[in-house]
């Protein structure tokens, strides 16, 4: 035992874990207090911002600066170090606590305008554009990435800020912006030239408005090929360029044109060539993510029949020796989903 006023205390296992009990409510106790408002300084700044360096950071007018810049990294998480640099990021329930003390539009602002070496910063930009008053900013412009930010202030600020985006159409746009991504990613805002290949391109499938000349030279292609148009491919040897000028030619269609497009990745895990349904199921969905809301609803329920489908088909031939069964079932609905598509 231990000599407490100069008697022994014997440790039982209950008193052992009554004293234990005690410690843990102090803890308990300690960390719910609540933190003086000039400890939120850093926080309420950090708020704004995906990640942030605590050494360039500028706090909230008001703070105190030791006491501030120490609550902050105690409620925050290091994410990288690269040679020079830490990067870290608030945690989420601080985050959301730090925001409801800002409160508004206007405090939100500020905290943004606290730290403008910022920029590229989409988390940080997505608040500027709530900030900059109520309804729905320009979505169709915006890319994957300054989507998801915009998605991810929205639900930040909720009940904190009235008139909010709508997150519905936030969420829609952001699946459109995901098929598109790649697109970018591929092409880049680097490509030059190939404009002949891309005049190709553009009156084989003849969607988008040409001029008077191109426009002649187009009708009479069609008139001499008739309705049915063979397949055109683009061949040459890797790493010459295919995929990015057909990422090229698909971005300005999409960017100009009202149109919708499926673009097939066989590298994906979702697509598998020996599996025909595999292909119809993706382009079910990129067709449904890119369609209006009520056109969309349909395709949904299309690609669900269809997977419903499959699986029966799958249950119903399995293993390798019902392959043949299965690929005729699948290229079957794969000729009720052209249909479909010929008919939107």
């Amino acid at each position: 035992g231990r000599m407490s006023g100069g008697h022994a205390i014997a440790w039982t296992p209950e008193l052992l874990d009554e004293r234990l009990a005690d410690a843990d409510a102090a803890l308990a106790e300690q960390e719910t207090r609540e933190p003086p408002r000039s400890a939120w300084a850093h926080a309420e700044a950090a708020a704004v911002l995906a990640t942030f360096d605590p050494e360039r950071l500028r706090p909230m007018p008001g703070g105190e600066q030791a006491r501030s810049l120490q609550f902050l990294l105690e409620h925050s998480a290091l994410l990288t170090k690269g040679a020079a640099r830490y990067k870290w990021r608030l945690l989420p329930q601080i985050r959301r606590e730090a925001l409801a003390r800002l409160g508004d539009r206007e405090a939100i602002r500020a905290a943004c305008e606290c730290n403008p070496q910022g920029s590229g910063d989409t988390l940080r930009e997505a608040f500027l554009q709530i900030c900059a008053g109520p309804g729905l900013p320009d979505l169709h412009s915006q890319d994957y990435r300054r989507l998801l930010a915009l998605g991810e202030a929205t639900a930040l600020l909720e009940g904190i800020v009235e008139s909010l985006p709508s997150a519905k159409e936030i969420e829609r746009e952001t699946e459109r912006a995901a098929v598109i991504e790649p697109l970018r990613e591929l092409a880049g805002p680097w490509f030059r030239g190939r404009q002949r290949e891309l005049d190709e391109l553009a009156d084989y499938v003849g969607v988008l408005p040409t001029g008077r000349l191109r426009g002649l030279r187009r009708s009479a292609r069609t008139h001499l090929r008739g309705r049915e148009r063979p397949p055109l491919m683009i061949l040459g040897p890797g790493g010459i360029g295919k995929s990015t000028l057909l990422a090229k030619f698909m971005l300005d269609h999409v960017e100009h044109g009202d149109v919708v497009f499926v673009y097939l990745d066989f590298d994906r895990p979702t697509i598998n060539g020996s599996e025909p349904g595999t292909i119809l199921l993706e382009a079910a969905r990129q067709i449904a993510v890119q369609a209006d809301p009520k056109d969309a609803r349909r395709w949904h329920v299309r690609r669900q029949a269809w997977a419903e489908a499959l699986a029966e088909a799958a249950s119903r031939w399995p293993g390798p020796s019902g392959a043949a069964a299965r690929s005729q079932a699948q290229l079957g609905l794969i000729e009720h989903f052209a249909s479909e598509f010929e008919a939107t």
